[in-house]
């Protein structure tokens, strides 16, 4: 009997889908289901029990924007997939968004974002957020209302609506 060599080399141990490629890991391929995931639904919430696969999702649809289908050779969107234009994609890893006020809650964000700005070649952004972030930084004046305090007000608000739905606990 013949014997099948793997060219796949281990488990993942990343959700970085460049990585798993690169590296010619084990993974189960569902790729076709991204293509109709992002051109036919508004909005989607990933609701998955953790290691499910969530992160590498993510990654694969910010690859698939970024760079188009050329690191997915093999899995069934390859040349399948609708989108020929490029765009910068933001990633945020909030795991190391820490804080333990809402001052240093928020300078932990705007570095997380002026990184991700940085990243995906943002400059003018990237600038706007340093900036904000040396307004933090000196304590001489107040923090002014941003964007980020719109934001969190509305996650606030969502939040609470969610509370009284019971849909969070």
């Amino acid at each position: 009997m013949p014997q099948i060599k793997s060219v796949l080399t281990a488990l993942p141990n990343t959700s970085d889908w460049p990585e798993i490629r690169r590296q010619g890991m084990f993974f189960v391929d569902k790729t076709a289901k991204i293509a109709r995931l992002v051109t036919t639904l508004n909005r989607v919430f990933l609701a998955r029990p953790r290691r499910m696969g969530k992160s590498t999702l993510v990654s694969m649809i910010g690859d698939l924007f970024t760079h188009g289908d050329a690191n997915f050779e093999g899995t069934a969107i390859y040349g399948h997939w609708p989108n020929s234009e490029r765009f910068s994609v933001i990633s945020l890893n909030f795991s190391t968004v820490v804080g333990d006020d809402i001052a240093s809650f928020t300078k932990s964000l705007l570095g997380e974002l002026a990184s991700a700005y940085k990243a995906a070649s943002f400059a003018q952004v990237e600038a706007k957020v340093n900036a904000q972030l040396k307004t933090i930084a000196g304590e001489e004046r107040k923090l002014e209302a941003t964007d980020f305090d719109l934001f969190f007000k509305e996650i606030r608000v969502r939040r609470k609506l969610c509370l009284k739905s019971n849909l969070i606990s």
